[in-house]
Order: structure tokens, then sequence, then C-alpha cells
């Protein structure tokens, strides 16, 4: 009996959805949550103007296909300024863990994108184990994104922008990630994570380098 009441306190602490394995940690993003990828992951704070928000114009995203799967980069994009009212609350739904082999060629470019890696960091890698967790989204009713859109397209920093797209579903979780390593890391290579994640916690255990990540944007649904 008690074994399979810590079996259910597990079960509630991580739902995790049906989706089959897939290839990549984007291509797993798309299976469960049915909107783009963000890769790299975007640190996202709801109160900022700068937030994605539904309804929201969103100029200059970078898109590219990883494997297949169609990804957006917001690194260099631009946030209008959004109707701040009535935006509702997030919606939690299931997080996956999976692990992807960090040895074939679309891997590796996954690990180059999402962390940075050079091809020494590369190397020292076997796998990553990803546990995504405590994941949300938020979604407005179809009239009011409406309203939005119409409002920040002529508004604020994206007015006029020709490449501009309306926010339609962002997706927010932590993500732990666990790097099975053939050998440490280097000292190098642990300063640019701690660089690239310095409000994140990091871990080391043996040959294993843990990374976790809280409450980034992973995925985002846009007008195309």
């Amino acid at each position: 009996m008690r074994f399979r009441y810590l079996v259910l306190l597990a079960a509630l602490a991580l739902p995790c959805s049906n989706a089959r394995a897939q290839n990549t940690l984007a291509a797993a993003i798309f299976a469960n949550y049915r909107v783009a990828p963000v890769i790299p992951f975007a640190a996202f704070d709801r109160d900022s103007e700068a937030a994605p928000l539904p309804g929201t114009t969103i100029a200059d995203i970078s898109r590219q296909t990883l494997d297949g799967t169609a990804t957006i980069d917001v690194s260099a994009a631009t946030v209008c300024a959004s109707p701040r009212s009535n935006t509702g609350k997030f919606r939690g739904t299931q997080g996956f863990r999976q692990t992807f082999p960090a040895t074939n060629q679309v891997n590796r470019a996954e690990l180059r994108l999402l962390f940075g890696f050079d091809d020494r960091a590369l190397a020292a890698v076997e796998a990553y184990e990803v546990t995504v967790s405590s994941a949300s989204f938020l979604t407005i009713p179809y009239d009011r994104l409406l309203d939005g859109k119409a409002q920040t397209r002529v508004l604020g920093k994206c007015a006029g922008a020709a490449s501009s797209r309306t926010v339609i579903k962002p997706v927010v979780a932590n993500v732990a990630v666990t790097f099975r390593l053939a050998r440490p890391f280097s000292d190098e290579a642990v300063r640019a994570l701690q660089t690239r994640f310095s409000r994140h916690s990091h871990e080391t255990q043996n040959l294993e380098y843990r990374l976790s990540i809280h409450r980034n944007l992973i995925a985002l649904g846009i007008e195309d």
C-alpha cells in the first residue's frame, strides 16, 4: 500500500502526456503543446511590457526548422505595447520527460541552439534528459484577440512593421536538463553555461551536469 501511495504522489507531481517519444526536444515540445517551440528558451515576466501575451503584436521573429519541426527564436524580437487588462490566468497543463542522444547531427544542432555549446562541449555530452514541469499556457477569446490585434498594429514599436505577428498562445514551464557526460565539462564550458543561465540552478555530480531553468517561455503560438 505504501508503494502504491508513493507512485501516486510521483504521478501527481509530474503529469505526463502520452505523446510518443520524439527525436528532438523541439519535436517533443510541439507534440505536447501544438505550438512552435521557442529555441532558445526565453525569459518570461508577465508583468513586463515586453511579455508576449495573447493579443500582443511581435515583430522580427526568427524562424528555422530543426529536423522537420518549425521553431521560433525571439531573442531579437520586438514586442509591441499590448492591452494589459483582462488577459486571464495561466492554465496548468501536462509536463513530460524524455532522454535524447547527443551523438547525432540534429541533436548536436539542438544543443548548440539551446545552450550555446561549442564542439568541445558537445564532444563531452553523451545524452541529455529533459524534464518539463509546472507547464502552463494562456489564451484569450477570439474577439478579444482581434481587438488586441487591431490596437497593437497601429501602436508602439511595431507600427507598420511588415513582419509583425499576433501572439495567440504562450507556454511557460520549468525545464530541468541533466547532461550525461563521457567526461566532465571543461571549466570554460561550465563558465559559459553559468553566464548564459545566470539566474538558474546548476549542479554537478560525477559525470552528470544538471541545469534547472525556472519559468521560461518554451513555446509560442502566433498568427501565421
